[in-house]
């Protein structure tokens, strides 16, 4: 299959880096917790994007940004000014990570959206 999109994806937790968020074998439980994230790069797959975290390529690999939560300033600073089309998921609550609910934050991105939307 040709690949006609390429999505760079981050999360909050690095241990997901190196694209170990699409690898069950990296997940700490076994509770499907992660499935959705399989589900998500299985299904890119198949329409014909390819799915990576932001560490495996250069940024100017990627046409399309997710981010799974805030990320640093300076992160979405650099990603900003070489690609706009950036999404934001927030997973997530208020009492582990407030910044994700700063509105003046959301405006980097296209489109934001709490991820119990997902799925």
């Amino acid at each position: 299959m040709t690949i006609n999109l390429n999505i760079g994806v981050w999360n909050y937790y690095e241990e997901f880096s190196r694209n170990r968020l699409f690898d069950p074998k990296s997940y700490l439980r076994d509770d499907n917790l992660y499935y959705p994230f399989l589900c998500l790069k299985n299904e890119s797959l198949k329409k014909g994007f390819n799915m990576d975290t932001l560490d495996m390529y250069p940024l100017d690999h990627f046409d399309v940004f997710i981010f799974f939560d805030i990320p640093r300033i300076d992160l979405l600073d650099k990603i900003k000014s070489i690609n706009q089309n950036l999404f934001l998921v927030i997973f997530e609550s208020e009492i582990i990570k407030p910044d994700n609910w700063d509105k003046n934050l959301h405006k980097y991105f296209k489109k934001s959206l709490p991820g119990m939307m997902i799925g």
